[in-house]
């Protein structure tokens, strides 16, 4: 059951990106849990674990500061107006709040996931 429940909150961002949302009332990705999400998900779906980090990555500020919540702009259910738009329109970027995880170790261990040791 629990399984099924995570394949239900696979959803499709843009063409670039099918990503795992947090789920319940959070249909969006986090930087705070998305990556966490990726390594716990990525022996069922590696694509969709990959995409849960490099949706960050890629939308990278000049500055290197990564987006604390990431939205698909057909999707805005929250009425949210500080977005940028990303991925030719299709992605909205909300860096306004300084989320709690970190990107770097999750990555690696996807890495190792991903390629072995």
């Amino acid at each position: 059951m629990a399984e099924k429940k995570a394949a239900d909150n696979v959803r499709t961002f843009s063409p670039n990106y099918k990503v795992l949302v947090e789920g319940g009332e959070y249909p969006f990705v986090w930087v705070e849990t998305q990556p966490m999400g990726d390594v716990m998900y990525a022996k069922r779906n590696l694509e969709v674990a990959y995409n849960n980090v490099v949706i960050f990555l890629k939308h990278q500020a000049a500055s290197g500061r990564v987006p604390g919540m990431i939205i698909p702009m057909n999707n805005n259910i929250w009425g949210l107006t500080d977005l940028v738009k990303a991925d030719n329109g299709y992605l909205g970027l909300f860096s306004e709040t300084l989320q709690g995880f970190f990107v770097p170790g999750l990555a690696l261990e996807l890495y190792y996931l991903l390629n072995g040791p």
